[in-house]
């Protein structure tokens, strides 16, 4: 015997409408990111700029030092009028090292935070066009949109969004090494204080970047590590490059959990069914967590 599914509703439509929620959740939380992220650059440019505007003058002789040396040379022209100019040249100015690692160090700050807000506002306008609507049937509008998210995948869009954090991340690095490098050339106790700080900031930020990576690759049987990031992700693609594991170019933390959820999955829903009957109205969830119930034993 042969059942006939019966067709109410146009299936094209229904699988349009399905497809735009997924769609417009995730271009919803790439343009938060991509929001948030050019806040933060503008604000941190503002602030890196106004160190290397007062440093950048260092670079350069201080006009008010050469009128001294000037007046000084006058001067002893003047009380010595038998000692001839060349006896007076004085010595070539030359910044000092530090000054000048200092603004190596602020300059690529501030380029990169320069670069993450360009690519920001690069990558929104590739998310427009993914997002526009082409005003096609609901059958052609699916094609269109599965040849757009095959070509964003291809071209690795994705990947380019994940990476915008990682270059704010690298100016904030060059910059408080900047900072470090210009206290500690001031004043002891003051970079001492400054360099705890940040030493203990960057031990943090390395640690949680390393650890999901490592958890997802030595510890297969424990809970998932929570502290995923961009970053995070580029430590276990190298994990998985000199390990040699192979997984599909579109992977991501999602991917990992989703695979490690199913490896216990009963356990996880049994879990899920105790916290919500918890959490929740007994009266209001009781019918609804019998057929869960009712459900996993079925299956």
């Amino acid at each position: 015997m042969h059942y006939i599914i019966p067709k109410t509703t146009d299936p094209w439509k229904k699988c349009r409408v399905r497809t735009d929620r997924h769609d417009r959740e995730l271009y919803r939380g790439w343009v938060d990111d991509i929001d948030t992220l050019l806040v933060f650059a503008g604000l941190f440019s503002a602030i890196v700029t106004s160190f290397v505007v007062e440093t950048f003058q260092w670079l350069q002789e201080d006009p008010g030092d050469t009128t001294v040396a000037l007046l000084q040379k006058i001067s002893q022209q003047l009380a010595n009028p038998n000692e001839t100019a060349a006896d007076f040249d004085e010595e070539e100015f030359s910044p000092d090292r530090y000054v000048v690692r200092v603004n190596i160090f602020w300059f690529l700050s501030l380029a990169f935070s320069l670069v993450a807000a360009l690519m920001g506002i690069l990558c929104k306008q590739w998310l427009y066009e993914f997002r526009r609507d082409a005003g096609l049937s609901n059958q052609n509008t699916l094609a269109l949109r599965h040849m757009r998210m095959l070509s964003m995948e291809k071209w690795r869009v994705p990947s380019i969004v994940s990476s915008l954090p990682l270059l704010l991340q690298l100016g904030l690095i060059f910059f408080f090494i900047g900072l470090m490098d210009l206290l500690w050339n001031m004043d002891d106790l003051v970079a001492l204080l400054f360099s705890l700080v940040i030493g203990v900031s960057l031990i943090f930020v390395i640690a949680t970047s390393v650890l999901p990576g490592v958890v997802e690759r030595w510890y297969p049987d424990c809970l998932p590590c929570a502290y995923k990031s961009s970053q995070a992700w580029a430590f276990h693609r190298i994990l998985q490059w000199s390990t040699q594991e192979s997984y599909p170019s579109t992977a991501d933390w999602n991917v990992l959990d989703q695979r490690r959820m199913r490896q216990k999955l009963d356990d996880y829903l049994v879990g899920a069914i105790r916290w919500i009957d918890n959490k929740f109205s007994k009266q209001s969830m009781v019918k609804h967590l019998f057929h869960c119930l009712q459900d996993m034993n079925q299956t």
